[in-house]
């Protein structure tokens, strides 16, 4: 091999890799910049006209005030990817009469080690997930200050936001249950249980004290939906088709070009109705990425004036 084709094969490639420098760059720094051209509108589908007006399809967004619970949404979705449920909202509380409510506040034992050991199941996230039902996928930080004064006693409410489920005794069994067992082997007795799908309680009873754990539904109001009830989406298992935006009688559901939903976590692709609510400029990041050092900011900041 002679000298002029060793200095053409080691300069070669160094060429290639300089030229670059002064040509438009071909990638982006996800999610700060984003992909251009894409489709700002997203796919709408209008009823009455009979018409699906083209556009990106990303998340989907939920106009509450529209959606009357019809449950179209979920049909149509059976039998392509069973990603949407129809739920309702639940607040779980606990409830004492005014005696047993008296020996909380004086830190009386054994009914504090009970209300201590509900707040504990909501408090901390639980290590093992059963994907069996809606309500494994949400837990809510709780503040025991939220304690509301009712007729012949006081309610302790667990949760902050609601918790949304398609019956109020599957949120018992995934929010209630392991704390309940925990109180059962501490001699607490479980007297009563009444499971419905808007409502469901346990009583729980030991030497003198006696109180009940509530998971009551939630009313939204909405003239227009009167159950209350409205669709969670798994996007774990959602394909983007956007069938259930054109089974939607009321043009409750649309679709828009937010598409940055991934996560590390399964829980966290589960939207509730309260989420999908929410306007996908509101889960935009901008700006410049905290670990980039001057010059590669300054390179980016070239980068968007230029091109």
């Amino acid at each position: 091999m002679g000298i002029a084709q060793a200095i053409k094969r080691t300069l070669m490639p160094v060429y290639s890799g300089l030229k670059h420098v002064f040509l438009k760059p071909y990638t982006v720094k996800w999610p700060y910049e984003k992909v251009p051209n894409l489709p700002e509108e997203g796919y709408r589908f209008d009823p009455k006209a009979g018409i699906g007006y083209p556009g990106s399809k990303g998340r989907h967004v939920l106009y509450m005030e529209k959606c009357t619970g019809c449950g179209s949404c979920d049909l149509t979705c059976q039998n392509i990817a069973e990603a949407i449920t129809m739920t309702h909202g639940f607040d779980v509380l606990i409830v004492l009469d005014e005696g047993c409510y008296e020996s909380f506040k004086r830190s009386m034992p054994g009914i504090v080690e009970a209300v201590e050991a509900l707040v504990g199941s909501f408090s901390a996230e639980p290590g093992r997930i059963e994907y069996n039902s809606l309500s494994s996928f949400f837990w809510a930080p709780t503040d025991t200050r939220q304690v509301t004064k009712v007729e012949g006693g006081y309610e302790i409410r667990l949760n902050r936001e609601p918790i949304f489920d398609a019956r109020a005794v599957e949120v018992l069994h995934q929010k209630v249950y392991p704390a309940v067992e925990k109180l059962k082997a501490a001699g607490w007795e479980l007297r009563k249980l009444d499971a419905a799908t808007e409502s469901a309680s346990v009583e729980l009873s030991r030497q003198d004290f006696t109180f009940n754990v509530l998971v009551r539904k939630i009313e939204m109001g909405y003239k227009q939906n009167r159950r209350s009830l409205f669709p969670s989406i798994d996007y774990g298992r959602c394909v983007m088709c956007g069938f259930c935006v054109d089974a939607c009688p009321f043009q409750a559901l649309e679709m828009t070009g937010e598409f940055e939903i991934s996560s590390t976590s399964r829980r966290e692709l589960v939207y509730t109705p309260t989420m999908l609510a929410k306007r996908p400029e509101d889960f935009n990041v901008t700006g410049v990425p905290p670990e980039l050092n001057m010059i590669e900011r300054m390179r980016m900041i070239f980068r968007r004036l230029v091109w």
